[in-house]
């Protein structure tokens, strides 16, 4: 019984986490480009065609990842990018909260500000993301059986996404806080 309780707890978290994630994405192509943009410079961590490049991938990248966790395919690929970006989630969050910004979150459509409640939400999320890292997809997946021959690659991916969004931050931070100019 236990086993049963288990598999279905792993096939829930991984389709819930999963189906955030692509509706998430699928928000943010339907806000349009300039509109996450906007969102995303509010934030004041990126800017320029860093932030612009971020606006553009994302949401394809939030839509891959989370159909990839509904089916349970490329693990532990995905787990390890849906922890990737929630990290960066709950930080630009978290900065722009301790910083008073009051920035729009860019969390989908709509330009609601970034709160707390979105902090939380994403620490859930990354609790479910890191489960499934660890456990894996549980049953009910596409994945081939030939999974133990792909987990090599899947784990390269899965570190070389980590290096690289390490490598945006590093350069993003390098470049220094934005001034902003005082009033008249």
């Amino acid at each position: 019984m236990d086993d049963v309780l288990g598999a279905v707890f792993l096939v829930g978290v991984r389709v819930a986490l999963g189906a955030v994630f692509v509706v998430a994405g699928i928000a943010k192509a339907r806000a349009g480009h300039a509109r996450f943009l906007s969102a995303l410079l509010g934030y004041e961590i990126l800017r320029g065609r860093g932030a612009a490049a971020l606006a553009r991938a994302l949401p394809p990248f939030e839509i891959a990842t989370g159909a990839a966790l509904v089916l349970g395919i490329a693990f532990p690929a995905m787990p390890t990018l849906a922890i990737a970006m929630l990290v960066m989630f709950i930080g630009a969050l978290t900065t722009s909260l301790v910083a008073g910004r009051g920035n729009a979150c860019g969390c989908g459509e709509g330009l609601a500000p970034v709160k707390w409640g979105l902090v939380r939400r994403d620490a859930v999320m990354l609790s479910g993301a890191i489960v499934l890292a660890i456990a894996g997809p549980g049953p009910l997946t596409l994945a081939a059986t030939t999974s133990d021959a792909a987990a090599p690659f899947a784990r390269l991916t899965g570190v070389a996404l980590l290096f690289s969004l390490a490598l945006v931050t590093r350069v993003s931070l390098s470049l220094g806080p934005r001034r902003v100019a005082a009033g008249p």
